[in-house]
């Protein structure tokens, strides 16, 4: 018999410094790159990343809450949503933002 779940972990990504993120943009940006399952709730902007199987949630300030079965994983989900946010044209000098993928949240962790 097949494990039904498998163990996940929540980690914390945050910029170097606050952001002000317009999600509406965000969620059009992540569109426009074929993500679809996309839920714009206020604050935060909450996306499933099929192909990674992880699920991240954006905040205004930049900061993100991302859950994955691997850390690599996450820190993937991470630089591609911190690379749509640089292109926003409210964040000019973000072109070189390294993902500071910080922590690794083990109480949060789950698993079946």
């Amino acid at each position: 018999m097949g494990k039904l779940c498998t163990d996940v972990s929540d980690f914390e990504a945050y910029p170097s410094e606050q952001l002000c993120v317009d999600l509406d943009y965000l969620a059009t940006r992540l569109t426009g790159e074929g993500v679809s399952d996309i839920a714009l709730q206020e604050p935060m902007l909450m996306v499933f990343f099929e192909d990674l199987k992880t699920v991240a949630r954006a905040f205004p300030s930049g900061k993100m809450l991302i859950q994955a079965n691997l850390k690599e994983d996450a820190e993937r989900t991470c630089e591609f949503v911190y690379r749509l946010i640089s292109w926003s044209a409210d964040q000019p000098n973000m072109g070189n933002m390294n993902c500071p993928l910080v922590a690794i949240i083990d109480r949060y962790s789950h698993g079946v």
